[in-house]
């Protein structure tokens, strides 16, 4: 059974922290995500295969897949040039994308502060609107 398609934003240039958090939760529910952290990998066996074994194989694979496509999926177009040599490597393309929009540079640093000290309430915008974008902000300090 496929899955529904994500109820969240894909990734752009400018939501890398949320995307990360929603996007981990959803490779959590595929069980995929210690495939693609690396902490699990490929079962390895001695030929001949039984069919517990063949099966746990399939498994593994079908979760590599499954991850590999909804990382492609939920993110937007641009992005994905970022890991056209890489669509099978579910591992490959998550630490790719952290390299990209996790870059530890001054500039990141100071558009960061920039933007939360330049954080104001707009006139249409609830306080808890407000609260989410500063705390939005703090984790993508936290980050850099």
């Amino acid at each position: 059974m496929a899955p529904s398609p994500a109820s969240f934003p894909k990734l752009s240039n400018h939501n890398y922290q949320q995307w990360r958090l929603d996007m981990e939760a959803r490779l959590h529910t595929l069980g995929a995500m210690r495939i693609v952290q690396g902490t699990e990998s490929r079962p390895h066996f001695t030929e001949p295969l039984d069919s517990g074994e063949w099966r746990e194989l399939r498994d593994y694979n079908s979760r590599v897949d499954a991850a590999a496509g909804e990382i492609w999926n939920c993110i937007e177009r641009e992005q994905q040039t970022h890991l056209e040599a890489i669509p099978d490597n579910p591992g490959a393309m998550w630490r790719k994308l952290e390299s990209v929009h996790m870059q530890k540079r001054p500039g990141t640093h100071f558009n960061t502060y920039n933007a939360l000290l330049s954080l104001s309430k707009a006139d249409d915008e609830s306080l808890s609107t407000l609260s989410t974008g500063a705390s939005q902000l703090k984790s993508d300090m936290k980050a850099l």
